[in-house]
């Protein structure tokens, strides 16, 4: 509204956002209502309230309600996006805008992945270990079950997500298995980020990378002369023997032969590749330089376009000269 001078707030709500609307409202107004009477097992009652039928934990709707009450949880990205600073930050939006980049919550999560990924995944696999073993203490205390305890649920759930298994706690039922099997697939997720993070913290950065080029490029030259000279060294003894008509000690050296040769063409491709790597690299290390000078010329070119009718004016041509000497 504000970019686009708009006076009536109503002119840029859409059905799609009315909607929205509606449905945050629906997620954050869903909560169980009190019940009557102690919240407890019934080992924790007195005699006298024992004849009442109160639910040991809560009822099936009050479970229901429990569980959806963690569709809120969509309120944890917006607020960690918010706290980013990335929205308030000036220099963010312009770039942003120059080069069409939306900054959403995705953005925001790739930003905390390259600056602070160990920070990120124990975060985030903190909140889904306590998030799950509360879920599944909930669904699992509807049924008379040792599963049901908090205490039980801590257990399971790292070890679900570990993909481990010892088998000591199981769920007893299905809404417990349900969340089991989201568990141990949260896990493999989690460990394939944490796989991306450690094999990118174990590479090599330009500097490790150019210098262990350099080493391998002497390696390779190295076994290409020591290939070279082997090739040369038997190819003399299989003529020799040839010419003596020693025909095992000729195949023998023959055989070798073949063998240097075939060393000799491996150590050559591996090479190869590793100068065309180098290469590669270097050109790409030029782009911005060849960017650059491009950009100053054309800046140049611009700047004497300018300038040029100021100096037309300054030095007129040769018309006017001859001109203004004819008067």
């Amino acid at each position: 509204m504000t970019d686009n001078g708009l006076q009536d707030w109503r002119v840029a709500l859409t059905r799609r956002q009315v909607a929205q609307i509606l449905l945050e409202l629906a997620v954050c107004g869903l909560h169980p209502a009190p019940v009557r009477g102690p919240p407890c097992a019934l080992g924790t009652r007195s005699p006298s309230m024992a004849t009442q039928s109160w639910p040991g934990f809560l009822s099936q709707g009050e479970a229901l309600l429990s569980l959806a009450m963690l569709l809120r949880l969509y309120l944890v990205p917006r607020a960690v996006l918010l706290r980013s600073g990335v929205l308030l930050n000036v220099s963010y939006r312009s770039i942003g805008a120059l080069n069409q980049v939306r900054f959403r919550h995705w953005f925001v999560a790739k930003l905390y992945m390259n600056t602070h990924p160990g920070r990120l995944l124990l975060c985030l696999t903190l909140g889904l270990w306590l998030t799950t073993a509360w879920v599944l203490s909930v669904a699992e205390r509807q049924a008379v079950n040792a599963t049901g305890h908090l205490s039980d649920t801590l257990w399971l759930i790292p070890i679900t997500f570990l993909t481990i298994g010892y088998g000591d706690v199981v769920p007893g039922t299905m809404w417990g298995k349900i969340v089991c099997l989201c568990t141990g697939v949260m896990g493999v997720c989690c460990t394939a980020l944490l796989v991306a993070v450690v094999a990118r913290k174990l590479e090599f950065n330009k500097a490790e990378k150019h210098v262990h080029n350099f080493m391998m490029d002497i390696q390779y030259a190295k076994e290409m002369k020591e290939s070279a000279a082997r090739v040369l060294q038997e190819s003399w003894m299989f003529y020799k023997h040839t010419r003596k008509k020693d025909a095992t000690a000729a195949r023998r050296h023959q055989r070798k032969l073949l063998a240097a040769i075939n060393t000799f063409r491996q150590v050559r491709l591996k090479h190869r590749k590793l100068r065309e790597q180098v290469n590669s690299m270097v050109d790409i290390s030029k782009v911005p330089e060849s960017v650059g000078a491009g950009l100053r010329e054309e800046g140049g070119w611009a700047s004497g376009m300018k300038i040029w009718p100021w100096n037309r004016e300054r030095w007129p041509g040769p018309s006017k000269r001859g001109h203004s000497l004819k008067v």
